[in-house]
């Protein structure tokens, strides 16, 4: 609000210095007056003319321009300009008639002027030069609201959008995290309440934590309690390795836009039959942050696996798309039936 008040106060203070500078160019700078001392007439026919500029300048703004001209009804805002011109026009042909002005003006130039006959050019192109530059302003200031309602509009789409997505996600994980509990449950007691307390911190993280925007060193954590808590059913000859050399970085990131992918390649490249490998890497070099990871595939009960990544993936990449846009990449590399890599860099 404050802001806007500013902003208000500027556009009235540019309005009152640009009709200072008109109003001192028509009564000051004339045809004929530059050092000469002129009629009291004379001043009030110019006082007039100007009083009438500034009259149907702010109706052709606000009232002809925005009623008739951007409503696309052309004629009737020819007919308000036309009808402003002639009554404008009238005006100060009638008062230079009424005072005698060319008279006067013959008589204290000490030369003969010229009959202006019925229609003043001066006055007739200054009219016309105030019209023009009043439609052109109403113009731009329309499109100007336009253009940031639209923005507004996009904006308040793409929270909502992103509100939607991620708390598709978030359900996404928990569901898989709680199963594989579930499943620990019935093998080792205590090792299943650790886990319960380690998936409880990664709750208190994305509820009280996982805003807008976290540090990067807080997601990269989050993604090593989560592989932490996906080591548990893990079988012997499965491997995982987590490299993070030195991520200490407050940079700001968009929270659990990293454990889909760790969530992939626990998904296709893990197996009760065979053993299986993971490995995720993560660097940042000057505010590049680069996230890999690449996990073998392994074909389950004789299937061929799936690596389309369901909802969590197909989320990621359009909250990529929304949050980043140009300052992400994103490559996939599928080598069939051998190995799935996923590469992400962010200029955060």
């Amino acid at each position: 609000m404050e802001i806007r008040n500013k902003r208000q106060y500027v556009v009235l203070l540019i309005h009152i210095l640009v009709w200072s500078l008109l109003g001192f160019v028509l009564l000051l700078y004339p045809p004929h007056n530059f050092g000469v001392k002129l009629p009291p007439e004379f001043w009030i026919v110019q006082s007039v003319h100007l009083l009438l500029l500034v009259i149907f300048f702010y109706y052709n703004a606000l009232v002809a321009v925005p009623e008739y001209l951007l409503r696309q009804k052309g004629v009737r805002f020819t007919v308000s300009v036309t009808l402003n011109v002639v009554f404008i026009v009238v005006v100060n042909t009638f008062l230079d008639r009424t005072l005698h002005l060319q008279a006067l003006l013959s008589r204290q130039l000490g030369i003969k002027l010229v009959d202006r006959s019925v229609v003043n050019i001066y006055m007739l192109t200054t009219t016309l030069l105030v019209l023009g530059i009043s439609t052109s302003v109403a113009v731009i200031q329309q499109w100007q609201k336009e253009n940031q309602a639209r923005q507004s509009l996009e904006q308040a789409q793409m929270k909502s959008e992103m509100t939607l997505l991620k708390g598709q996600i978030n359900p996404h994980f928990f569901f898989n995290t709680l199963n594989n509990i579930y499943s620990l449950t019935f093998i080792d007691i205590v090792q299943s309440r650790e886990s319960l307390h380690k998936l409880s911190r990664m709750m208190r993280y994305l509820l009280y934590e996982a805003h807008d925007t976290v540090p990067l060193s807080k997601e990269v954590n989050f993604v090593r309690d989560y592989v932490e808590l996906m080591r548990i059913r893990l079988q012997e000859g499965t491997t995982v390795v987590v490299e993070e050399p030195g991520i200490v970085s407050d940079d700001p990131i968009y929270p659990m836009l990293l454990i889909p992918f760790v969530e992939n390649a626990f998904k296709h490249g893990v197996s009760t039959m065979v053993p299986g490998r993971i490995h995720i890497r993560s660097t940042l070099i000057d505010r590049t942050f680069r996230f890999e990871v690449r996990n073998c595939i392994v074909s389950k009960n004789g299937l061929s696996a799936d690596l389309d990544g369901g909802i969590g993936l197909s989320n990621t990449r359009r909250r990529l798309e929304l949050l980043y846009k140009d300052r992400y990449r994103l490559n996939i590399v599928e080598e069939p039936e051998t190995t799935y890599t996923v590469c992400l860099e962010l200029n955060l």
